[in-house]
């Protein structure tokens, strides 16, 4: 098979999934109102920022934090169960996803980082389900219990994109 017949599929297919995810992205966005969906990364920004202040955006525990913090906060304003929580996953992934798309995460480094990123999406929902057993948590709940978190998160192989989180908050090796 010659590959230069699969690449304009490839990039047809590409585009189409990057704008399946912009409308995903932009659904989610227009059912929080007054730019709610922005606000709530911007809440998690603060928070690793202010936690972690040494460390660049895309670092570390600031990094691990960030991520978390906001999958969380996202799902809990959409009411925080099961629901809510596979809706925020599915956003961090379209997110993760667009970045594949415009090239950042086509890099060793860059894969490797959407995979810790996508597992600590998913520490952060899994965390929020645990802080929902006692009805359902404030921000700063959330917010604390996360920080937490990310202070305890491990330098770790980043794991597979599809497989389960790895019960801590990652970050690179």
């Amino acid at each position: 098979m010659d590959l230069r017949n699969i690449i304009p599929v490839a990039t047809k297919f590409a585009d189409r999934s990057v704008n399946k995810m912009s409308d995903l992205v932009n659904q989610a966005k227009s059912s929080l109102s007054n730019n709610r969906f922005m606000d709530l990364a911007d809440q998690a920004e603060k928070a690793s920022r202010t936690a972690f202040p040494g460390q660049g955006w895309d670092e570390g525990q600031r990094n691990a934090a960030r991520h978390s913090i906001w999958m969380s906060l996202l799902a809990n304003e959409m009411g925080g169960g099961a629901i809510a929580r596979g809706a925020a996953k599915g956003i961090g992934y379209a997110n993760e996803g667009i970045g594949l798309v415009n090239g950042n995460n086509l890099t060793i480094s860059g894969a490797k980082d959407m995979r810790h990123d996508l597992n600590n999406n998913a520490v952060g929902l899994n965390t929020l389900a645990d802080l929902n057993t006692q009805g359902q948590p404030t921000q700063q709940q959330i917010i604390d219990a996360l920080l937490e978190k990310a202070r305890q998160s491990k330098i770790v192989r980043a794991p597979s994109v599809l497989s389960p989180d790895i019960g801590v908050l990652s970050r690179g090796e």
